[in-house]
């Protein structure tokens, strides 16, 4: 079961990366793809370089994760990926106020895809142990509120959406 109660306490497993600071993904993924060579080019620069210094899950190391892309329809996204961080889930709030989010949706999906992480026994979370959950939200809390809210306003995101789901995480993480 994947513990999350306390992440940012629990020590960081990405390789030491050169700084990213001021610098372009382009340059960055230049210096760095060679110490995660298994690691999508979306998925680097989404949660390893954008995002690096606001995820909850730097205690993951990507060196060792699988990656596959997946394509799921916004219904299957909501029912089987669970959102632990960004929460809670607010249609009328999150449609209009997450306008930052909703200029990379297009053609009826997202500009990068949701990356998530396979939690084949559960989580454990502040609101107990789930062991029901199976994928939970690593990147893309955001992008998730906005379909959940466009879905259930009645304005779209029932199509199929590209997603990246990490597997290969232990028993004891």
């Amino acid at each position: 079961m994947l513990d999350l109660r306390l992440p940012e306490c629990r020590p960081p497993r990405w390789p030491a990366f050169v700084t990213w600071e001021n610098q372009s993904f382009p340059d960055w993924w230049q210096q760095n793809r060679q110490f995660v060579p298994g690691v999508p080019e979306t998925v680097a620069e989404q949660w390893l370089h954008r995002h690096a210094d606001h995820t909850h899950f730097k205690f993951l190391d990507p060196r060792i994760l699988q990656f596959e892309e997946q394509e799921w329809t916004g219904a299957e996204i909501l029912e089987r990926i669970h959102l632990e961080f960004g929460r809670p889930l607010d249609p009328d709030w999150d449609h209009g106020h997450l306008a930052a989010t909703a200029r990379g949706w297009t053609k009826d999906t997202w500009d990068y895809p949701i990356l998530a992480l396979e939690t084949p026994d559960g989580i454990r979370s502040t609101d107990g142990e789930l062991t029901n959950v199976r994928n939970v939200v690593v990147e893309g809390s955001k992008r998730y509120r906005y379909l959940n809210a466009l879905i259930k306003k009645g304005l779209g995101g029932t199509g199929a959406h590209k997603l990246i789901i990490m597997k290969g995480i232990s028993h004891d993480e």
